[in-house]
Formats: C-alpha cells, structure tokens, sequence
C-alpha cells in the first residue's frame, strides 16, 4: 500500500473509513473482500524489518474500513512514519 493510502488508515478522526478515500489501486485490492479482519503493509520496506510498518483493519460490512490499532501505539507509528518520510 501507498503512504498516502496508509496514513489514510491512520487517520484517528474517523473510525469508519469510506473506501472513496482511498486510492482506486487499494480500493480494488480491498473491494471484493468479504467483511472481517485484514493487515495493510506500507509499500517500500519490505527488505527493512526495522523500517517495516503494517496495520491490522477490519473490511466493514458497508463500503468502509476501521483501524484496529490503539491510540497509544498509533501514535508512535505516526511518529516513525514521519522519520521514515524524513530520510
């Protein structure tokens, strides 16, 4: 998944995330998948475990997903996203 795309699942302001604000690539990978839990992976570290950032979502029922990730822990992924951003 796009960073755009992955900082999208971690916006906090809503807990139900319309897939119409995501990028049509992801909205075609998640659209056929049944409701239930899923994992997202940002795209370009693969190699790296240490850079390596992954969020468990779960498909809604309607045209949406949630994040399942706490507060606490989503903040601290935000910040490594920004120093990953950053080099």
């Amino acid at each position: 998944m796009g960073e755009k795309d992955f900082v999208t699942c971690m916006s906090g302001e809503q807990k139900v995330i319309p897939l119409a604000n995501f990028s049509d690539d992801f909205n075609a990978s998640v659209k056929d998948l049944s409701s239930g839990p899923m994992i997202v992976i940002l795209d370009g570290h693969e190699n790296d475990f240490t850079k390596k950032m992954m969020l468990v979502m779960w498909r809604c029922r309607s045209e949406a997903i949630n994040c399942l990730v706490s507060k606490a822990e989503m903040e601290g992924m935000k910040t490594k996203l920004t120093a990953l951003v950053a080099e």
